[in-house]
């Protein structure tokens, strides 16, 4: 049994000190192209709000990628039969944003799932903060709740390069 979920869950983070970036991967479900375009490109409209133990609440979402990071890129598969969809904001870009096909062969999503990359950190994060360690303290004290859940795995490891 997977307690809380229907099947085990992981998600895995990656952080790549030499190239400035971090990927997180999950294998849940995926997310249909309408909700790929809302969760990304919406500020303002989460479903969270006021429920004070959830984090999300406020609705910044992923636009809060702008704050530290050059571009941000989100690619989601809902089935392992279809090919990925994909979409890339740049820090500075409002508007022109396209989802895009991504061929299931070069997908890293083999079956279903969600990619986030976070790309060119700025220079004040790379400290001794951006690691694998110091990351998974704060993915601790701020999903506490989440990770109590059975059947959930979250592993953070560090990369030479992006994998």
């Amino acid at each position: 049994s997977f307690g809380y979920y229907e099947r085990g869950v992981e998600v895995n983070v990656f952080v790549c000190k030499e190239n400035k970036s971090i990927r997180v991967v999950d294998n849940c479900r995926g997310m249909p192209k309408e909700v790929l375009q809302r969760v990304v490109l919406n500020v303002g409209e989460s479903k969270k709000r006021g429920v004070a133990f959830l984090n999300g609440q406020y609705g910044f979402g992923m636009q809060a990628f702008r704050t530290c990071c050059e571009s941000l890129t989100v690619q989601t598969k809902t089935s392992e039969f279809d090919d990925a969809m994909e979409i890339t904001l740049g820090r500075w870009q409002m508007e022109g944003f396209a989802v895009e096909k991504v061929p299931k062969e070069t997908s890293p999503i083999k079956t279903t799932g969600t990619a986030i990359h976070l790309q060119n950190f700025d220079e004040q994060w790379m400290d001794e903060t951006f690691s694998a360690s110091q990351i998974a303290k704060e993915i601790e004290l701020h999903f506490e709740r989440l990770l109590a859940r059975p059947g959930l795995t979250v592993n953070v490891t560090e990369e030479a390069t992006d994998g």
